[in-house]
């Protein structure tokens, strides 16, 4: 690449379009090499600071274990239906093994991974408070490969020619990707992406596709990044300087900027609601581009897709991959809040991952018909609480027993919506009893709220909630502002309180 070409930019595709070509993408086979990382959850909390020192006391209240580095890339392509291959080290140690077993319980086969006897395995403990890191304790040894062993997984990668979709070499600069083996694995398929670490991407030539962060990008290239124009410069740098056929790179909270050899390019925007955690949001990225790009999509395509997939990513702790279900649920939806509106089942399985994350669930309930400042004010205040909010909401049928024929005002299905469009409320969902007591053991939550004027009546739910240690809140109440007294002013042609 001598000159520079004009610019393309290319149109984002229409969501339904991706959606009926996420199918595609299974069983698409994918070599993943690179670096193996058993990524260490300790969950808790911090009551108090320590007497011996100014440092918080954290209290263990979980612990979890997870594939992390390449091994995470791999699981995102299992879990979208890929085929993956997994080629990696891991120590002659109790945490080699246990890495080995979540790599298997992840769906992906462990056959390719080697034992490397001159280093333990790679851990990275994330200490959290609630779903803030606090501290990340590393355990590695970084060396390049020795010999022997360098030998080995280059005829490892030989044997697999002509047998792969794509090829994703990840690259956390541990020391498993040596030149030769990134020779070795560039000869590999048509496609062949890398996610690069350090600053000489040279020594990626061969490959097709890069995907560095835009700090990545600025490293290798001495271009800043932080504008839309200085990652068109950093690409095109990269395109001439690797030999490249297309460059993606991922901006953080700014979206997915991409270019091509030929000039098109675009800028996908963020799709996430918010987020909670970055953590392997880049083998999101990555496992989702070398599926598409094995199934055929153009690049514009894959980054749309890949983008979408992040987006659900973040906002889950630590390193996590998605579905194809929940990929077509967020293009469909648009990240809309009609996707916080869910039924019991969905919103149980919901709450046990987020208790599993070590997020505090809420839950509250009640009719919600005519929403008002008054509700308002008590889902804010549930919702502070804790790390999210679900909302149970009665029926139409069960308002009627509970209020009289003439309710409720609003059908349950626009009760539903609007309580979603709230930015306190995490997930809404009916339920048809007359009180809840079915509910709270469903949704298993940390604290259970309702209103103050529940004080003498008895809160449906408190014995099971305080006996499985979660507590019960009782907010306060605005004074004024009730649904039943809003209709009374209505009816009888009355202003505003």
């Amino acid at each position: 690449m001598t000159a520079r070409r004009p610019r393309h930019p290319v149109a984002a595709p229409e969501p339904v379009q991706l959606v009926e070509r996420i199918a595609s993408l299974h069983g698409r086979r994918v070599l993943v090499a690179g670096d193996l990382i058993l990524d260490r959850y300790l969950r808790g909390e911090v009551p108090r600071i320590s007497p011996e020192a100014p440092v918080p006391v954290f209290h263990v209240r979980g612990e979890e274990e997870r594939p992390g580095g390449a091994a995470n890339v791999a699981a995102n392509v299992a879990s979208l239906g890929g085929a993956p291959l997994l080629i990696g080290l891991r120590g002659a140690d109790a945490a080699g093994r246990r890495l080995l077993r979540c790599i298997t319980e992840s769906g992906v086969p462990a056959d390719g991974v080697r034992v490397d006897r001159s280093r333990p395995t790679i851990e990275k403990t994330r200490v959290l408070a609630r779903h803030q890191q606090m501290l990340r304790v590393d355990r590695e040894e970084a060396h390049p490969l020795p010999p022997l062993l360098e030998r080995r997984i280059v005829g490892q990668l030989a044997a697999l020619r002509g047998k792969l979709d794509a090829v994703i070499l990840s690259d956390y600069a541990k020391g498993l990707l040596t030149r030769k083996v990134v020779e070795a694995a560039c000869a590999l398929a048509a496609e062949v992406i890398v996610d690069p670490k350090g600053r000489d991407f040279a020594r990626y030539r061969g490959a097709q596709g890069l995907t560095p962060n835009a700090g990545e990008a600025e490293a290798a290239t001495g271009i800043a990044t932080a504008s839309l124009e200085g990652c068109r410069g950093a690409a095109t740098a990269l395109l001439r300087d690797v030999g490249l056929d297309w460059v993606v790179i991922t901006r953080g909270a700014r979206g997915i900027y991409w270019r091509t050899r030929h000039g098109d390019e675009g800028d996908a925007p963020t799709r996430a609601r918010g987020v909670f955690d970055v953590t392997g949001a880049g083998d999101t990225v990555i496992a989702v581009l070398a599926l598409a790009r094995a199934a055929g999509f153009a690049l514009g395509d894959a980054v749309e897709l890949a983008n979408a997939a992040a987006g659900l990513v973040v906002e889950r702790l630590g390193a996590a991959s998605v579905t194809p279900a929940e990929l077509a649920g967020a293009l469909t939806h648009g990240f809309s809040t009609a996707t916080k509106v869910m039924t019991l089942s969905a919103a149980a399985e919901l709450s046990r991952q987020l208790a599993a994350q070590g997020r505090r669930v809420v839950l509250t309930n009640g009719c919600f018909d005519l929403l008002h400042a008054g509700h308002v004010q008590s889902l804010e205040h549930a919702r502070s609480q804790g790390d999210a909010l679900f909302v149970a909401v009665n029926d139409d049928a069960s308002v009627r027993r509970a209020k009289g024929a003439a309710r409720p005002v609003q059908s349950l299905e626009p009760r539903l919506r609007t309580l979603a469009a709230l930015a306190c409320v995490d997930a809404v969902f009916p339920f048809g009893e007359d009180t809840p007591a079915r509910v709270v053991p469903r949704i298993a939550p940390a604290v259970l709220v309702k209103g103050e004027d529940w004080r003498d009546k008895g809160v449906v739910g408190r014995d099971w909630v305080e006996a499985h240690g979660g507590r019960v809140v009782l907010a306060p109440i605005v004074p004024g502002h009730s649904t039943s007294a809003i209709i009374e002013r209505i009816r009888s042609g009355g202003g505003a309180p």
